[in-house]
């Protein structure tokens, strides 16, 4: 569900600025603009990709995590 909104937020406030009238800054002001949308893609799909591990509360609540550092 959070993927479906990052993915909504980037295409309808980013995309337009690309697409937009060409000026020499419409790249960068993308790229400053989007940093926080492309940081929490990148978080979101680390923890798809790998999970939260033995430090997440549900680990922790399920008693599935192992001894910690």
């Amino acid at each position: 569900m959070m993927l479906i909104d990052i993915t909504a937020a980037i295409l309808s406030t980013k995309v337009p600025i690309l697409l937009g009238p060409m000026t020499r800054y419409a790249f960068w002001s993308i790229a400053s603009d989007s940093r926080i949308d492309f940081a929490m893609l990148m978080g979101l799909l680390f923890l798809l990709a790998l999970g939260a591990g033995p430090w997440s509360l549900d680990a922790l609540l399920s008693g599935d995590a192992h001894d910690r550092p």
